[in-house]
């Protein structure tokens, strides 16, 4: 599996298995150098837009 995408099998398996505590998650990223001012102008927006509708469901929700 790329680390970049996740097959809906692999979800499924992923939120199926019954771990007895948190699952820690790690992002790695690559920033760049200089800012592209328009994307994160864009992920602002979709972020003031989502995060009222995510507040609204419980974790279990949104894991599916």
């Amino acid at each position: 599996m790329p680390h970049t995408s996740l097959a809906k099998e692999d979800y499924v398996t992923f939120r199926d298995n019954d771990r007895s505590g948190p699952v820690h998650m790690l992002n790695l990223i690559r920033l760049r150098e200089k800012a592209n001012i328009r994307i994160a102008l864009r992920y602002m927006g979709e972020a003031t837009v989502v995060s009222p509708l995510l507040a609204r469901l419980s974790p279990l929700e949104l894991l599916g």
